[in-house]
């Protein structure tokens, strides 16, 4: 009885440690603790945004505005970390498992976000355009609506 009890534990243990060690070595190999903070530079550690991160550095923005400041919600703790592990993870899965991307497209939640956060930052002057009535499809404007390459000239 005890045999296959140590086998299983064995096994047990193997398995835990290269899932640990596996983590431990990609979190060092892809720089973890840059990818926890607010520097645009940990975005920029990816291949496929070097022009991203290049077209942001070039552009008005990035005195006073890195990656996180337009991508993610500002101002609640869990919304900010939950977004941020989430974009990680799913960035994370992409360029090492999945292949590239299809495409650098914002996602409905993101294109949310920014929106939210240009209006915060230029709310002397945005709220009297965001949803303006001038506009003539049925969808109503926002930020992105008309400054799409304001962050980055790639677009």
């Amino acid at each position: 009885m005890k045999k296959p009890t140590n086998k299983l534990l064995l096994a047990l243990c193997i398995f835990i440690g290269i899932f640990i060690g596996g983590g431990i070595y990609t979190f060092i190999i892809a720089d973890g603790f840059l990818m926890m903070t607010s520097k645009p530079e940990a975005c920029s550690k990816c291949h496929i945004m070097t022009d991203v991160y290049d077209s942001w550095a070039k552009g008005e923005h990035s005195s006073n505005a890195g990656c996180v400041d337009c991508h993610l919600p500002q101002g609640d703790f869990m919304a900010y970390w939950t977004k941020k592990a989430y974009h990680g993870l799913k960035h994370g899965y992409y360029f090492t498992v999945g292949g590239n991307p299809p495409n650098l497209e914002p996602t409905e939640m993101t294109h949310e976000d920014v929106n939210r956060n240009c209006a915060t930052c230029h709310k002397d002057y945005a709220h009297n355009a965001i949803n303006a009535t001038t506009n003539i499809s049925s969808e109503p404007l926002d930020c992105l609506s008309c400054h799409r390459t304001i962050g980055h000239l790639h677009n």
